[in-house]
């Protein structure tokens, strides 16, 4: 297994780890339990996901691919109905 990102914050690495399971690809945060507080995760150089080495190209490539925090924001306001009042 190799490391096909490392996370600061738990809830990025959740939301990477379910889109690379989305995608078909098994993985696992390393040391998901272990790490107890926010601290313990800057201090230990984060979440790393590990992939497979064979997934390892494609898995950074998804990863690479998400959608930026700007992107959603454009996509919602799109998605809103407009006021015609």
């Amino acid at each position: 297994m190799v490391a096909a990102g490392v996370y600061m914050y738990p809830d990025e690495a959740m939301l990477a780890r379910a889109a690379l399971e989305s995608a078909g690809i098994a993985c696992f945060l390393e040391n998901e339990y272990t790490r107890q507080s926010q601290n313990a995760f800057t201090q230990g150089g984060g979440l790393r996901l590990m992939v497979a080495a064979s997934d390892l190209e494609l898995a950074q490539q998804l990863l690479a691919s998400s959608v930026s925090d700007e992107e959603l924001a454009a996509q919602a306001e799109g998605a809103l109905p407009e006021d015609d009042h």
